[in-house]
C-alpha cells in the first residue's frame, strides 16, 4: 500500500514538473494589437436655409391667381418637336398631363422681395438690381392654398450668367425647403429669353392697374 502511494505520488510530481518545464520553454506571447483610434465625431452640418425663407412675408404682386395655359393650344398650326419639346419643361404647367393633351392648364402666384418691387411695379424697362427674388407659386386650381412647386428668378452679380441677364433659376418643392434645380437652366433660359426687353422677366401676370401706371 505504502508502495502504492509512492508511485502516485512520484508520478504527480513528475507530470507537475513536465508542466513547468514547458511553460519556461513556450514563447512569450505576442503583445495585443493596439487598438485603432477612435474616429473624429463631426457636428452635423447645419441646416441649409431655403433662399426663399418667408416669401409670403414679401411683396404679393397680383392679388389674383393669374392661370397659365400651353403654349401649344393657342397655336393654330401644327407644333414642331422643339415646341413640344420646349412645352413639356414648362415648370409652371403639369407634366404628368402632357401626353393626355396640349390643353394643360394652372395657376401662378406671384412673390418678389423688397430689391425687386420697384423694377418689376413701377418701371416700364425694368433693370432689376442684384439680389432680386422673383418667387412663382404653381397652383392646381385659383383657390388652391399650398402650392404644386415653387420656380424662383435670383438676380446675380454681374456676369453670371451674361447669356440671360446674370439670372439664376431654381425650383423648389411646394414646401419651399427642397431645392429640385438650380443653376442657369436651360428650358428657364429658353422662355424668358423672350422678354429680354423687360431684362427676361414676363410680367403677364400683372394687372392693368399695375401695367399702365409703368414709367
Amino acid at each position: 500500500m505504502r508502495t502504492q502511494v509512492i508511485v502516485v505520488g512520484s508520478a504527480l510530481l513528475l507530470g507537475v514538473g513536465i508542466v513547468a518545464l514547458r511553460a519556461q520553454n513556450r514563447p512569450p506571447a505576442s503583445p495585443a494589437a493596439p487598438a485603432p483610434p477612435a474616429a473624429p465625431v463631426r457636428a452635423a452640418a447645419p441646416p441649409v436655409a431655403s433662399p426663399i425663407a418667408g416669401y409670403r412675408n414679401w411683396t404679393r404682386v397680383n392679388q389674383k391667381p393669374h392661370q397659365v395655359v400651353s403654349k401649344i393650344a393657342l397655336m393654330c398650326r401644327a407644333p414642331t418637336k422643339e415646341e413640344i419639346a420646349a412645352d413639356a419643361a414648362d415648370p409652371h404647367l403639369e407634366v404628368a398631363d402632357h401626353a393626355a393633351s396640349f390643353l394643360r392648364t394652372r395657376f401662378v402666384t406671384v412673390y418678389v422681395n423688397q430689391s425687386a418691387e420697384q423694377a418689376i411695379l413701377h418701371q416700364k424697362h425694368p433693370a432689376f438690381p442684384e439680389g432680386s427674388l422673383i418667387v412663382k407659386e404653381r397652383l392646381a386650381r385659383a383657390t388652391s392654398n399650398a402650392p404644386e412647386m415653387i420656380t424662383v428668378m435670383h438676380k446675380r452679380e454681374k456676369g453670371y450668367n451674361p447669356s440671360c441677364g446674370d439670372w439664376e433659376f431654381l425650383t423648389l418643392d411646394g414646401s419651399g425647403k427642397q431645392i429640385t434645380a438650380q443653376g442657369q437652366l436651360q428650358n428657364c433660359e429658353t422662355c424668358h429669353s423672350e422678354w429680354k426687353q423687360t431684362d427676361y422677366v414676363s410680367r403677364a401676370y400683372l394687372s392693368e392697374d399695375v401695367t399702365r401706371k409703368f414709367r
